[in-house]
């Protein structure tokens, strides 16, 4: 429902976890056998599914590659020169999307057909001449005055919504996600503005925090300075991102990389894996909470928030805490102990 990559991708590793970690605890042959064919299968069929949402993404069109062949037409029907923008490369559907296009007629058509303006946004706030040449494109249009009386009303009313791609209606949930993703990506290596698109801004903020790291590598700039850092880099960077959308690195591992340098982050990193040298890694509850927290520093700045650093802390107190791991079947005497009530003066 929430189409979260990120929680679908770390819930798939703590899976994947869990089961290696059963595989080495167990004695049971079988078990072993079947944990292992399934961690085994789960990566194949995950692997095989991206591999054809990225095929199916990237194919092209026989009628496009027809008419690549052949040629692309320089006017169209009525007369008006053709815009091709054939270093783009972005693809809806099996389609060129920066190509065919007559500014004048799509422009003009459009607003005798459509209630939103060429020039205002759609239901989603993004630019509609934007959303009607990539759903003119998933359709096999070309972006011309016969290209937008070919569109049905109910295709007049999607675009109006902010529905880029025909393609929208019938793929579920999860499928249009990944496609949304691969999107963002062939607009980013196409030179196209990163700024809303959650993985290619992300790309963005860490290019521009390793750069802060590759200036300050040893001792970084500091906890203070890691905002202005940041700002700093994305100018030298000529960051196509717009100033709203400047951010942090959105990867803990990168930021504390930035304000503390390498051999900080070599130091922090010692210091999360201690509790797993302690054993408590053996302890279920701990090894899912600790996956969970260790992935998210991946692609979220997860102890820069309150959220993050008190759902950080809660629940690595508690589960160290509860837990002993020198004796992971019952404790007599708990790690928490009372408070000695006979105390001196002094």
């Amino acid at each position: 429902i929430l189409q979260s990559v990120t929680g679908i991708a770390i819930l798939l590793i703590l899976a994947a976890v869990a089961a290696i970690w059963k595989v080495v605890s167990t004695s049971s042959k079988s078990l072993k056998i079947i944990l292992l064919g399934t961690f085994v299968l789960g990566i194949c069929c995950s692997s095989l599914y991206l591999l054809k949402c990225w095929k199916e993404y990237h194919f092209i069109a026989q009628t496009e590659l027809a008419e690549l062949e052949s040629g692309l037409n320089q006017f169209s029907a009525n007369g008006e020169p053709y815009v091709h923008l054939v270093e783009n490369r972005q693809l809806e559907n099996g389609f060129y999307v920066w190509r065919n296009i007559a500014w004048g007629e799509l422009e003009r058509c459009w607003n005798d057909r459509a209630v939103v303006e060429f020039s205002a946004d759609d239901g989603r706030g993004q630019p509609i001449y934007g959303t009607l040449i990539r759903y003119m494109s998933s359709k096999g249009l070309k972006k011309d005055s016969l290209g937008v009386y070919a569109l049905s009303e109910n295709d007049i009313r999607q675009i109006e919504h902010g529905v880029p791609t025909i393609k929208a209606s019938s793929a579920n949930a999860m499928r249009r996600r990944i496609d949304k993703i691969l999107f963002e990506i062939d607009v980013y290596r196409n030179g196209g503005n990163p700024s809303g698109n959650s993985v290619t801004q992300r790309l963005e903020f860490w290019r521009t925090a390793l750069h802060v790291v590759k200036q300050n590598p040893v001792i970084g700039v500091g906890t203070g300075d890691v905002n202005d850092a940041m700002q700093a880099s994305y100018t030298a960077l000529n960051s196509g991102l717009i100033k709203e959308s400047r951010l942090r690195a959105h990867n803990q591992y990168i930021t504390l990389a930035v304000a503390f340098g390498l051999g900080g982050l070599a130091w922090i990193i010692i210091v999360l894996g201690y509790p797993i040298k302690l054993g408590y890694l053996r302890d279920f509850r701990f090894q899912a909470f600790y996956v969970v927290a260790l992935l998210s520093f991946l692609s979220e700045d997860t102890l820069e928030t309150q959220a993050g650093m008190s759902f950080f802390i809660y629940f690595i107190c508690l589960f160290t805490l509860v837990y002993n791991p020198l004796n992971p079947e019952g404790d007599p005497e708990p790690l928490v102990r009372e408070f000695p009530k006979n105390l001196p003066a002094k």
